[in-house]
């Protein structure tokens, strides 16, 4: 499951560098696991990344699933006439995840739709923009 705290797709691309960089350092994962997740990651990262390898007896192999798994996250693609808050961003997030159970946001601003919303999800996209509706009563 994507963790609770990751909302946007930028937020993911985050966590999926800092984990490659882990995968990537120094450190012997085996025998230095706390001292590379205390160096790297937040407390809310580490915990998720603990919790998720609990389930691997090797870390170094926990690591390269998580990035597989975190790199095959669904994404919402909005697209808002607006450029929104961090708390509407917060908002958006989680009426989404209500809505798909797991999943990331992408936003994008275009002014051109005058208003309301367009997504794009699966291949599927909802234009409920003002600007399609304007030109569907034309």
């Amino acid at each position: 499951m994507v963790p609770y705290f990751i909302n946007t797709k930028e937020e993911l691309e985050n966590l999926i560098q800092k984990l490659e960089k882990l995968q990537k350092s120094q450190y012997d994962l085996k025998n230095n696991w706390e001292q590379a997740l205390n160096e790297i990651f937040t407390q809310q990262e580490k915990e998720y990344i603990k919790t998720y390898s609990k389930n691997y007896k090797d870390n170094t192999n926990a690591v390269t699933k998580l990035i597989n798994y975190l790199q095959k996250a669904r994404v919402v693609n909005i697209t808002l006439a607006w450029q929104p808050t961090i708390k509407q961003q917060l908002k958006i997030a989680q009426k989404i995840k209500s809505l798909i159970k797991e999943g990331v946001i992408n936003i994008y601003y275009n002014p051109d739709i005058a208003g309301g919303i367009v997504l794009e999800y699966k291949g599927k996209y909802l234009d409920l923009s003002l600007k399609n509706k304007y030109e569907a009563k034309l």
